[in-house]
């Protein structure tokens, strides 16, 4: 019985084993590199020799701790994504192994990368007939904004600043008096280091 059990181990199959076959990372803010991971395990009765490991994208980096695992073994596979701007997408990893039932196995990676504050309008223009507009911003960092604005010219004024949720709004209203067209702006402090500042031009037209 002893001699037929070397036997079943020296003929034995590796067997790859993956803990995970889709990585959902959510929403993530634009330039953000994040690193994940997924594990690795032989699950068979001989060595398992992972071969490589690539990506449909050079924006995946995969990195494998040890490329081979004795039987039962497992192994850390460390992930460093750099997302595509403003898209929700799905990339693959190819592991390749000598397990000879799955000699490739995939892991799908996706999220949808946002910018991390987005103004609505981008510019804001008013008329003689309509000297105020409604600005929102849309935030998509984990926590809350802290929002100062500073105004030129002068006669620019900001009133009704609120929040619902991850959405400030607040409205930007032309209290001069000219009669010609007039470039301003708008500097909105967010109180965050993915986004410290943004400039929202205004054209008052006449």
């Amino acid at each position: 019985m002893l001699v037929i059990y070397c036997m079943v181990l020296l003929t034995g199959n590796p067997k790859i084993a993956i803990d995970q076959a889709v990585v959902d990372l959510g929403l993530v803010v634009n330039k953000q590199t994040l690193q994940n991971e997924f594990v690795i395990r032989n699950e068979g009765s001989a060595d398992l020799l992972i071969k490589d490991i690539e990506s449909d994208c050079s924006c995946i980096v995969a990195n494998l701790q040890k490329n081979t695992l004795r039987p039962g073994e497992q192994a850390v596979v460390l992930l460093e994504i750099s997302f595509p701007k403003n898209s929700t997408w799905s990339k693959t990893v190819h592991v390749f192994s000598n397990d000879p039932e799955s000699p490739e196995k995939r892991v799908i990676i996706k999220g949808t990368s946002r910018d991390a504050i987005i103004v609505k309008p981008e510019t804001i223009r008013l008329k003689a007939n309509k000297k105020s507009a409604k600005v929102q911003i849309e935030s998509h960092v984990n926590r809350e904004l802290e929002i100062t604005i500073e105004v030129y010219p002068p006669m620019l004024s900001v009133s009704n600043l609120k929040q619902e949720g991850n959405v400030y709004q607040f409205n930007v209203s032309y209290t001069g008096d000219a009669k010609n067209n007039i470039n301003g702006f708008l500097i909105v402090n967010t109180g965050v280091e993915e986004l410290e500042s943004v400039m929202i031009p205004v054209k008052v037209n006449y």
